[in-house]
């Protein structure tokens, strides 16, 4: 069989295993907040199907993403293309295998300020610079993840080029770490 044929419910081998762990460890800092802000949720806001299937409550999901055709508007759920239509202060705020994508090193993150308060918790997953060798010459090669997203990269942050970056809005790094075996970065940070 081709590696070419390789898939999972019609997404490139490796999508859903590097996403389940990343939402894995992502939610672990939810601790209750009860509006989740999902920037770059995807065109179909993966991050809630996961909370709904761990039975992880929440009051209000708000999912935002450039790819989303149309706002998609349910009771405890909003998905939208347009920025503007993200209202209200957010406890937890996630960004998914995001960063990586925005404009670099200009991408204005001001937003967040008006859509947190003190306290809040920013959730950020992005591959390491050491990943890139295994995204770029391993794993696209091999039909593994997205060619899509790869190609669609823009950096590659180092952990001191996050802290700064999200300094500069308020925000004080809780943890920022490796995992996938040094793969991706995951950062945690508080709004202060």
């Amino acid at each position: 069989m081709s590696l070419a044929k390789l898939k999972y419910r019609g997404e490139e081998l490796f999508e859903p295993l590097f996403r389940q762990l990343r939402f894995s460890f992502g939610w672990r800092y939810y601790s209750g907040h009860d509006r989740i802000f999902d920037f770059g949720c995807g065109p179909k806001g993966r991050f809630c199907t996961y909370l709904n299937s761990n039975n992880i409550t929440y009051s209000q999901y708000t999912g935002f993403d450039p790819l989303v055709k149309k706002m998609v508007k349910r009771p405890k759920f909003l998905i939208t293309p347009n920025l503007r239509d993200v209202k209200g202060k957010f406890g937890l705020v996630t960004m998914f295998a995001v960063l990586e994508h925005l404009q670099y090193p200009n991408f204005n993150f001001n937003f967040l300020r008006k859509l947190t308060r003190s306290g809040s918790i920013l959730v950020i997953t992005t591959p390491s610079p050491f990943g890139r060798f295994f995204l770029e010459k391993l794993f696209y090669p091999l039909n593994l993840v997205s060619a899509r997203e790869i190609e669609e990269h823009q950096h590659y942050y180092t952990h001191p080029e996050i802290i700064s970056l999200f300094r500069k809005y308020s925000f004080q790094p809780i943890t920022v770490k490796n995992f996938i075996f040094g793969m991706v970065t995951f950062a945690v940070f508080v709004r202060i």
